[in-house]
């Protein structure tokens, strides 16, 4: 940002002071020339010329700035500002915004405040560049706030299998944290003169203990000649959201595609996200929610708060994704933001701006989501995670307690080389874990296609909807921890599944928790213990907690018109065997009496109460009588 707004500078000021033609002046004009058509040793050496004819032209010093800005020789670009400063500082106060913008571009803070205050102070200051100084100035502070109290921060190189003597960067993780998509820059392949002679391509390392293998290029048919990267892995790690540019039938110069990985590791034919996602503009950077419903990515379209900013879409009820949001102030700004990374608690969101205050250039930050449409505050990760140099493409594994990230600092294998750091306690996101297992038919064993919902029990709310795989029945999600879930399993020619579990006091480091789920077939005498009613201690009142539960059995019956069911109702021990005979009856009857009420023929229905003669585990043990409390059903 600091760049850009210096060369506007500069080219205004040059474009109205040159409209005068003094000696020194034609001089200029023929530097500038020899400038544009590159020649730069050729326009120093005039430039030189025309300081000794008049060292006080103002004219001078922006176009030594332009020359050693695109050399890339900050240093001299200093020691012309500041010998500006000293020759024409209080007459064209402009100097010391430049020099006090360019103390910024390399970490100098300090030194970088004293000019911009000798600016604002100055009368001869332009008013229209006194907010830009302004919050030149809150940067200057917090940069030097900032030093003063480092964050937690000590990158580790990832090795030699990930890393090369090319560049590597915009890493992807799945939620295993054992297999990394990465992209690489390497050399093109019968490349024309008329070409770039690199490309970018996706490769994929995997983990064995704590080391990542050697890196192969992504199987199946997603790396071209082309450019391919900017690319978001899903939870599963079975599909990849990536970006490419000027690919025949794309919408605008760079769009969002989507590619799966089928049964042998291949990558599918990428498919173009289509119209709604990408237009005529830039579309870039996706990533995708853990659930698989929302992808946020950063784009210029129209309708933005600035530059580029950070949008996302979200499936709706046709399946399809909608009409992409921004998102809003809380996040966007005038300047740009860009690489959005929503981590799988499916809550906080880390992502880069030039446009909020921070060390002066790309900064990472962390926001957090408060419902589906507000988000908090955004927050600094702080100094030294965040330079006076550009950082992004942040990305934090299902844990949260680790960030991966590229950089080209020294001792690396060449270029940028990507790295993970412990990621310190207030920039992580909220506890997350991930459930993964099997479905599977109880009898023959053979895997199964299902589809599964994890519900919130507290607010009744859906957190997941996904599927098992078709081929091995396999299964992966993450879930936020500390909450009460309710799992619901269905294939439409077998009994669904319920179960419930607690990850109030989970600690997301025990990862994961396996469960693997086998379903019974749609015949009699198959029963399926309901094990999302729940009743107060020694009442029959059903809680609206069984609500979401009851719901999901009044669908399988309207959905099996010719299935019949018995309600059965079950306790442990404790108390009265003669007790515990009514309250499992008047239990069974509670559900019975919610299916006639919602339209279900009594004739289908019955009910009865066992008491505690059918337990399904052992009574001497608190974990076994909570499974002997039970309600269940059983074809008839």
């Amino acid at each position: 940002m600091f760049k850009t707004l210096l060369l506007t500078i500069l080219f205004f000021l040059t474009i109205n002071i040159n409209a005068q033609y003094s000696d020194a002046d034609i001089l200029i004009r023929s530097a500038k020339k020899n400038y544009e058509a590159k020649k730069y040793d050729n326009a120093l050496k005039i430039l030189s010329q025309a300081k000794k004819v008049d060292k006080y032209n103002v004219d001078i010093y922006f176009l030594y700035g332009e020359i050693y800005y695109d050399l890339n020789q900050l240093d001299k670009v200093i020691e012309e500002y500041k010998n500006a400063t000293k020759e024409i500082g209080d007459k064209q106060p402009i100097m010391y915004l430049l020099l006090g913008n360019t103390y910024i571009t390399i970490g100098n803070y300090d030194k970088a405040k004293l000019n911009l205050e000798k600016y604002i102070n100055n009368k001869k200051a332009n008013p229209k560049y006194i907010p830009h100084v302004k919050r030149d100035l809150m940067v200057c502070d917090f940069a030097i706030n900032a030093i003063k109290k480092p964050v937690p921060f000590n990158p580790e190189n990832l090795g030699g299998g990930v890393n090369s003597k090319y560049d590597e960067y915009l890493p992807a993780l799945n939620a295993e944290e054992n297999t990394l998509v990465f992209t690489r820059r390497i050399p093109k392949l019968h490349a024309t003169k008329y070409e770039d002679n690199e490309q970018e391509d996706f490769f994929v390392s995997n983990k064995n203990g704590n080391i990542w293998g050697g890196s192969k290029k992504l199987k199946g048919n997603v790396n071209t000649q082309d450019n391919e990267g900017a690319q978001s892995l899903s939870t599963n790690g079975k599909y990849l959201f990536f970006t490419a540019c000027n690919r025949p039938k794309g919408y605008g110069g760079c769009d969002i595609y989507l590619t799966r990985k089928d049964s042998k590791g291949n990558w599918s034919k990428p498919m173009n996200m289509g119209s709604t996602i990408n237009t005529k503009y830039w579309e870039s950077q996706p990533s995708i929610s853990p659930d698989s419903k929302t992808l946020y990515f950063t784009s210029n379209r129209p309708g933005g708060k600035g530059k580029l900013d950070i949008w996302k879409s979200t499936i709706g009820k046709n399946g399809k994704f909608g009409k992409p949001i921004n998102l809003g102030d809380s996040i966007n700004t005038p300047y740009n933001e860009i690489s959005p990374f929503i981590h799988p608690d499916n809550t906080t969101l880390y992502f880069a701006s030039d446009g909020k205050i921070g060390m002066g250039g790309l900064d990472l930050f962390v926001i957090k989501k408060q419902n589906d449409s507000v988000w908090g505050g955004a927050k600094n990760l702080g100094y030294p995670i965040n330079t006076f140099k550009d950082e992004n493409s942040l990305i934090v594994n299902t844990k949260g307690n680790k960030a991966y990230y590229a950089s080209n600092i020294e001792g690396g294998q060449g270029g940028l080389d990507l790295y993970s750091f412990d990621l310190y306690k207030e920039a992580q996101p909220e506890p997350v874990t991930y459930l993964k297992g099997k479905i599977f038919d109880s009898k023959t064993k053979q895997p199964l296609s299902a589809k599964f919902e994890l519900i919130d029990l507290d607010t009744d709310k859906l957190i997941i909807e996904s599927y098992s795989s078709k081929k091995n029945g396999e299964f992966l999600i993450c879930i936020p921890a500390n909450k009460n879930y309710a799992l619901n399993v269905n294939n439409e020619q077998y009994i669904f599944y319920s179960d419930n579990f607690s990850l109030k006091n989970a600690d997301s480091t025990a990862m994961p928790f396996v469960k693997d789920i086998p379903l019974s077939k749609i015949e009699k005498g198959n029963k399926v213990v309901l094990k999302n009613i729940f009743f107060e201690t020694n009442s029959y009142v059903l809680k609206e907690q069984s609500k979401t539960e009851l719901e999901k059995l009044i669908s399988f019956l309207n959905n099996n018109s010719t299935v019949n069911i018995e309600i059965g109702g079950h306790t442990d021990n404790v108390g009265s065997a003669e007790a515990n005979k009514v309250l499992s009856n008047n239990r069974a009857k509670s559900v019975y009496d919610y299916l006639i009420a919602n339209k279900i023929n009594e004739s289908r229905l019955s009910f009865k109460g066992y008491g505690e003669d059918k337990p399904i585990a052992t009574n001497d043990t608190e974990q076994g009588r909570a499974k002997n409390r039970r309600t269940e059903f059983i074809i008839k």
